[in-house]
């Protein structure tokens, strides 16, 4: 009688941990990089031998949230020559996230990221997104790319920059294009609420604790 109160105790309690467990993982999200890959095109040094910020605009597909932000390395198997500033704006120039990608920032694929404060953005929303170049010049180059590897999260609109001289800012100055890469950003995805159980499973589970706790005063007894 005490093994079939413990194997039916056991699977009572196995059941509840695993349904804890798939609805405590329902909706868990995962890093994305919002431009996996660019070939093709050329790269370029500078836009109007002046301090300057270029980059692309875009539109948040889904509603996401923006977790890192990152600058093109032409050659990632070397540190950038120089930090980089790189900015998320609203078409406004209202800055939403910033930060200083370092020449040895973490390298993801073709590109150096930098952590930043999670911002959200909404579905069907467009935004911009530079990075900076200051003189003196390095080897350091955006590309122009021929070919883009894009999330379906977003939708890329054109190349961004801002005016000659300009230094670090908002790229509002916006042309039909492939993006100037330049600045790229990870995200996730902002997850549905889980659903809510129905009665019958909140019973599953009560009914696995109280296997659980069967189980242990059997034990405790013997």
């Amino acid at each position: 009688m005490i093994n079939v109160l413990n194997t039916a105790s056991r699977k009572h309690a196995l059941g509840a941990a695993v349904l804890l467990s798939a609805l405590m993982s329902t909706g868990a999200a995962q890093a994305v990089v919002a431009v996996t890959d660019i070939s093709g095109g050329n790269a370029f040094t500078t836009l109007s031998f002046t301090d300057q910020t270029v980059g692309w605009q875009f539109t948040a597909n889904d509603d996401i949230t923006v977790t890192h932000l990152g600058f093109y390395d032409n050659s990632p198997f070397d540190p950038l020559s120089t930090t980089h500033e790189v900015g998320l704006w609203t078409p406004g120039g209202m800055l939403l996230a910033s930060t200083t990608i370092q020449t040895t920032s973490t390298l993801v694929g073709s590109f150096r990221f930098e952590a930043v404060t999670p911002v959200a953005l909404t579905a069907g929303s467009s935004y911009l997104i530079g990075g900076a170049f200051t003189l003196p010049l390095t080897a350091d180059a955006y590309r122009i790319p021929t070919a883009r590897t894009i999330a379906p999260e977003i939708t890329i609109n054109g190349s961004a920059r801002n005016a000659d001289a300009g230094g670090f800012g908002a790229p509002t100055i916006v042309s039909v294009g492939n993006g100037r890469f330049g600045p790229n950003f990870q995200f996730t995805v902002t997850a549905p609420p889980p659903p809510i159980p129905e009665p019958g499973t909140y019973a599953l589970m009560g009914l696995g604790l109280v296997g659980l706790a069967g189980l242990g005063r059997l034990r405790r007894r013997h």
